[in-house]
């Protein structure tokens, strides 16, 4: 593999981009192995009710299926869901779960699978996470019916389909509810059995580093490369030393980086990334200040 740094100023390495095979081509065998760097694994928490920061979908976006995805231009694509469509009372997302979608021990994720884990992530009273709050207050119920997900609301909820996809939150991955109810979160958090391209072979908190292998019976992704690491190295000239002298095959750099980069001939790879732009405004009484005019 060549090296490759992957430039953002906001968004960790994504595995996806330059790991997996496209759907539709034939069956892939996965060979070799990786490591990847990226700045920050932080709380490694791979439980979608924790208050987890987007650093941790570095590894869990590759374990977990979402429901619903997005492509590399950030439209939503299907996911575990094949499709989403509102009832016609406009009080119910109704969302299609696709058929023949294995979880990493080879049982079949199914609607149950999927109703359970979107109604745990967002309406379970143990939930930390911020969709917790924002969210559940507008939701009547999470339930599967058929080879369907309900999600019924006590308003219509026209933007619906956008609480789900994987741009910033965990809320939206399918869990094993049998993993649940045979091992409780202790399983969910310590050793998950997703549905996603990789499968969770190893993980340790205290040398900051999470091992993936290839889940060869994924429904359309398969990856290319058998082994990955993830490794957290939280200062950049490290990073782009240790791709340097061969310790690394992918990292995460900054836009800032990439000239000394490629003049080390190096190549870069740049993706769209999002970010969250805030402003506190301070109401202190402070005189001539024109946050003091309402008009403002």
């Amino acid at each position: 593999m060549r090296k490759i740094a992957w430039l953002s100023a906001v968004a960790p390495l994504a595995l996806a981009a330059t790991l997996i095979a496209a759907s539709g081509q034939e069956k892939t065998v996965p060979t070799g192995k990786a490591v990847t760097l990226t700045s920050d694994l932080a709380g490694m928490g791979m439980d979608p009710i924790l208050d987890n920061t987007g650093s941790v979908k570095v590894f869990t976006d590759e374990i977990h299926l979402n429901g619903i995805m997005q492509d590399g231009e950030g439209n939503l694509i299907p996911g575990a869901a094949t499709k989403w469509e509102v009832s016609e009372d406009l009080l119910s997302w109704v969302w299609t779960v696709r058929e023949g979608v294995k979880f990493h021990d080879g049982s079949p994720l199914t609607a149950e699978d999927f109703a359970w884990s979107w109604k745990r992530s967002v309406m379970s009273d143990e939930s930390e996470n911020p969709y917790h709050a924002g969210y559940a207050p507008l939701i009547e119920d999470i339930y599967a019916e058929g080879n369907t997900v309900i999600v019924k609301t006590k308003k219509p909820q026209p933007m619906m389909p956008l609480w789900w996809p994987t741009y910033d939150n965990q809320v939206g991955y399918v869990l094993s509810k049998a993993q649940f109810e045979r091992e409780g979160v202790e399983g969910l958090r310590t050793k998950p059995i997703g549905a996603g391209s990789f499968k969770l072979a190893a993980l340790s908190t205290e040398d900051r580093y999470v091992d993936l292998e290839a889940f060869e019976d994924h429904y359309c992704c398969v990856p290319k490369t058998k082994n990955v690491r993830i490794m957290e190295v939280p200062e950049l000239s490290t990073r782009i030393a240790l791709l340097r002298t061969g310790e690394a095959d992918l990292i995460e750099a900054t836009p800032t980086a990439k000239k000394d980069i490629e003049a080390a001939g190096l190549r870069t790879i740049a993706g769209n990334a999002g970010a969250v732009s805030t402003i506190w405004y301070l109401y202190q009484n402070f005189k001539k200040n024109p946050f003091n005019d309402q008009r403002v």
